[in-house]
């Protein structure tokens, strides 16, 4: 039964696939232009974007173009915008700074630390479990 466990363990740890979700990714052009599209290069021109002030008040709401481009340059208040597809892809950005986005060793650290997790707390709940089990066996 410990076998079975610890091969189910190294499985879920080590047999995993390379799966490929996408996130958004803003990209600062130049004259104060904006792309957005999804960590493939693919595009949507349902993104909106929101410019926001210093003080954090809506400026102005617009989508991308056909491209996922946009051109913030007639609002000369803009602090930071948000992209948002709507089906729950979303980033920020605060113009000016440099754009961090989420690389791929950040990812599977990030996933293997959850699955780990998961795997200490499925692996305590078959030890206590088990330790009932043998009570059971010695109190009859």
């Amino acid at each position: 039964m410990k076998k079975g466990i610890m091969l189910a363990l190294f499985l879920v740890l080590f047999g995993q696939t390379v799966v490929f979700a996408h996130q958004m990714v803003i990209e600062p052009l130049p004259q104060q232009r904006i792309k957005v599209y999804y960590e493939g290069g693919t595009s949507s021109k349902d993104i909106n974007i929101t410019l926001f002030d210093a003080t954090g008040q809506v400026v102005f709401m617009k989508k991308v173009d056909e491209k996922g481009e946009f051109d913030y340059s007639r609002y000369s208040k803009v602090d930071s915008l948000i992209a948002d597809d709507g089906m729950g892809h979303r980033v920020m950005w605060k113009v000016g700074e440099p754009v961090h986005n989420v690389t791929g060793n950040e990812r599977w650290i990030r996933i293997s630390l959850i699955a780990s997790t998961l795997a200490a707390i499925g692996y305590a709940f078959y030890e206590r479990s088990k330790r009932k089990r043998l009570e059971t066996i010695l109190n009859k």
